[in-house]
């Protein structure tokens, strides 16, 4: 459109860089939970040198309005040029009996944001990222935002995007494995996919509580 600021340089080259990003990115593993994922830090790694190599930065502007993340992500370029879009999501937690609703809590919150960040960078930038909560689409992203109709096979116990979840802690919380196991132990379970509704919120709670 007439009006819309020029961005050839920059288009110019982000060309040049996604002729250069590698994006087998998930390559990261957890014994723990027995899967593997695409962290930002891994969408990070494939993209920082590429992207400074051919004069590209990215800023990224989370905001919150209550349970409804926001995060800004501007792709510039060192001629001035620069373009940006805006991904909002909605921290959720699952209720009992099943039922869903906004989670506004700040570890939810925390959550969302790094959801949200790790897709907009990927998606602004070209990158494919694939992980778990990709092959859900939107409605089972790593986290505190799940898909409401996400069943296990066993009703009994937790969900998939529910076990991710519990990864997500487990990252955010700086404990050991040796710990989280420890944990799961101390419950009666001795992997994740074991664990029940029942004792989910109890596990989530002592996976986040800081290590003295």
């Amino acid at each position: 459109m007439a009006n819309e600021p020029p961005c050839d340089q920059l288009q110019a080259a982000l060309s040049c860089a996604q002729g250069q990003i590698e994006n087998a990115l998930k390559n990261s593993s957890n014994p723990v939970f027995r899967s593997t994922y695409a962290d930002l830090a891994s969408v990070w790694d494939a993209i920082r040198k590429p992207l400074a190599a051919n004069g590209l930065s990215v800023e990224q502007h989370p905001s919150a309005d209550g349970a409804k993340v926001t995060v800004l992500t501007i792709l510039g370029h060192s001629s001035g040029q620069s373009r940006s879009s805006s991904l909002t999501i909605t921290a959720m937690r699952q209720i009992q009996g099943g039922g869903w609703e906004e989670c506004a809590n700040p570890q939810a919150i925390g959550s969302a944001i790094h959801y949200a960040r790790r897709y907009a960078l990927s998606a602004i930038v070209g990158v494919t990222a694939e992980d778990d909560d990709g092959n859900a689409a939107t409605g089972a992203p790593i986290s505190a935002v799940w898909a409401p109709n996400s069943k296990p096979a066993n009703a009994s116990v937790i969900t998939e995007p529910q076990r991710s979840r519990l990864y997500a802690l487990f990252g955010d919380s700086g404990k050991t494995e040796g710990e989280v196991q420890e944990i799961l132990k101390r419950n009666g379970f001795a992997r994740s996919q074991d664990i029940t509704r029942e004792k989910y919120d109890a596990i989530c709670r002592e996976i986040s509580e800081k290590t003295k």
